[in-house]
């Protein structure tokens, strides 16, 4: 793909997008078959490959085209069938919720973007009764308006021209790496804040790729996840947006075990899930485990610690 074919930036809406990378698609239909058992082909009738392309005034990086992007029939069937094998990806309280409890005082306004069934804001209500939350996925928020939460089906975007400086708070956990339009995301973010809210974000540390190295990791491909997010491009967004970053903290952290598993199979070039890994592949891996071994121990002594998720805190000018 030559460069004056691409995409301008979802982040910037400027030119200065380059590629980086690039992933086969015949490998993302296999391993969301292998370990959702689910059929994601119709998203990828675009061609052979998905481009990894980069934001060069922010870092941040994108899968192309966007029409990758899960739909909600994506995200039914995902949590049907991982209720199914006992998995729920509708998360509980975590390390990045407790990172944002520290930015959300009593009496707060607070907008929930993408609220699930409401786990966060049933918890979060203890600190300030004045919650929200914005849920397309049907099923989700009819569960959290059981709950006695108020949770309405609207874009971000829909909702800040109906409800411009109302509040205090909006955070979005695991939310942003979904999103194509990042633009119009962030400024209608902004948009229904106050002056001098604070805007949080909690997402997959992809730095480049999850957790380092993981780039065949099933949920931070698409259809599933569109944007990879690390903190230089968080760092960056105050030169766009009228906004700054003021704290940031990261959850997740990899084992040395882990942190070398993840080095080996991706200098070994293995596409396959741990579980389905070959003898030849497992014989690669093996032959790479000392480089391996080395730059995990590198790393741990410059301290820096493999995280899987990081949270940034940022303040509306």
């Amino acid at each position: 793909m030559s460069r004056n074919k691409l995409p301008k930036s979802p982040v910037t809406g400027n030119s200065n997008v380059d590629k980086c990378d690039s992933i086969a698609v015949v490998d993302i239909v296999r391993l969301y078959n292998e370990q959702e058992g689910l059929d994601v082909e119709r998203f990828f009738s675009h061609g052979e490959v998905v481009e990894i392309l980069e934001c060069e005034d922010t870092g941040y990086r994108f899968y192309y085209p966007f029409g990758t992007a899960g739909d909600e029939k994506f995200y039914q069937d995902l949590g049907t069938n991982a209720a199914k094998n006992g998995n729920d990806y509708d998360r509980d309280w975590s390390d990045d919720h407790s990172i944002a409890k520290d930015y959300i005082l009593p009496g707060d306004s607070l907008l929930e973007v993408g609220c699930n069934t409401g786990k966060f804001l049933s918890r979060i209500s203890a600190t300030t009764p004045n919650v929200r939350g914005l849920e397309f996925n049907e099923v989700a928020a009819a569960t959290a308006r059981r709950k006695g939460l108020d949770v309405l089906d609207a874009s971000i975007e829909n909702y800040a021209e109906e409800n411009p400086d109302c509040h205090d708070v909006v955070c979005a956990f695991q939310v942003l790496e979904h999103i194509t339009t990042v633009r119009s995301f962030l400024d209608a973010s902004l948009k229904s804040l106050r002056p001098g809210g604070r805007l949080i974000f909690s997402v997959p540390n992809s730095d480049p790729y999850f957790q380092r190295h993981n780039k065949y990791d099933v949920m931070n491909l698409p259809p599933h996840h569109v944007g990879l997010w690390r903190l230089e491009a968080f760092a960056k967004l105050g030169g766009f947006f009228d906004m700054d970053l003021v704290d940031y903290g990261y959850s997740g952290l990899t084992s040395i075990k882990g942190d070398i598993y993840l080095r080996a199979r991706s200098l070994a070039g293995i596409k396959s899930l741990p579980r389905k890994h070959s003898a030849i592949e497992r014989i690669l891996m093996l032959a790479v485990a000392p480089v391996a071994l080395a730059g995990s121990c590198f790393a741990l002594v410059a301290g820096k610690a493999n995280y899987a998720h990081i949270t940034v805190v940022f303040k509306k000018r």
